[in-house]
């Protein structure tokens, strides 16, 4: 599955590493790592787009864009995991994705999350760092909070199942000004 290709993704990451530092490995030799790093996960992200736009009176706007995302989650213990990621872009608080521009020039990648997650109870997480966005979204439209939004912080996150199928949740968060 899914899950399975990102572990041996990450895997191969290491592997790559050890093989460049390990002398060459004996016919018949096993290679065993530790149990932390089999539980680590990746995700990946990967885009190319031409955007076109009007800005005002006729004018075009014709980009070539990028975005990259990596991302990585290593649980610590049943109760608390550790998530980093990092992303293209030019440095702007709402959006990875970066222009292709200056004569082929380097493009720079970011520090898009550094987060504790630690969950003492399955109704009640605690997340600290650069964390993707706890407060709820209104998935029909950005107007409050855009969605590549990773504040930075202490969060709290409450949810509480009521009578049938309801839902009481109460999201806070302490952001660094």
């Amino acid at each position: 599955g899914n899950r399975t290709t990102r572990r041996a993704l990450g895997l191969a990451g290491v592997l790559a590493l050890g093989a460049l530092v390990a002398p060459a490995a004996r016919a018949g030799t096993e290679i065993s790592f530790a149990d932390w790093v089999t539980k680590v996960t990746v995700k990946r992200d990967v885009r190319l787009r031409s955007d076109s736009e009007i800005i005002s009176h006729g004018v075009d706007r014709n980009r070539q864009r990028m975005r990259i995302r990596l991302q990585g989650e290593i649980p610590v213990s049943p109760t608390l995991k550790t998530v980093f990621g990092i992303a293209s872009g030019e440095g702007e608080q709402t959006s990875t994705n970066q222009s292709f521009k200056a004569l082929s020039s380097q493009k720079a990648l970011w520090i898009d999350l550094a987060y504790l997650e630690y969950k003492p109870l399955e109704t009640f997480l605690i997340t600290a760092g650069r964390m993707k966005n706890p407060l709820w979204l209104a998935y029909s439209d950005d107007a409050v909070w855009d969605g590549d939004f990773n504040p930075e912080g202490l969060a709290q996150n409450l949810k509480l199942s009521l009578f049938g199928s309801g839902r009481l949740f109460v999201n806070t968060l302490q952001g660094v000004a």
